[in-house]
């Protein structure tokens, strides 16, 4: 006996047309949301100023900061 998930018998009701092209066709439908998106294009331009640039952050010696100093 065949399982469906609660999604596949939403989608059904929804449209068994859709239901047809994703879960017997297997047709794949990308869809990215806005966050997904904006998300993706920060890690990139991250990734590039880190490798590219050579981006680095200023290490804070541990002890500098008992003798008030900033960075070591």
């Amino acid at each position: 006996m065949a399982e469906y998930s609660h999604s596949q018998l939403s989608k059904f009701e929804q449209c068994p047309l859709q239901y047809k092209f994703i879960y017997v066709d297997g047709i794949k439908r990308y869809e990215e949301g806005v966050e997904a998106f904006l998300g993706q294009r920060f890690h990139d331009a991250m990734e590039w100023l880190y490798r590219e640039r050579a981006f680095r952050v200023a290490y804070r010696h541990p002890q500098g900061a008992s003798r008030g100093d900033d960075f070591a």
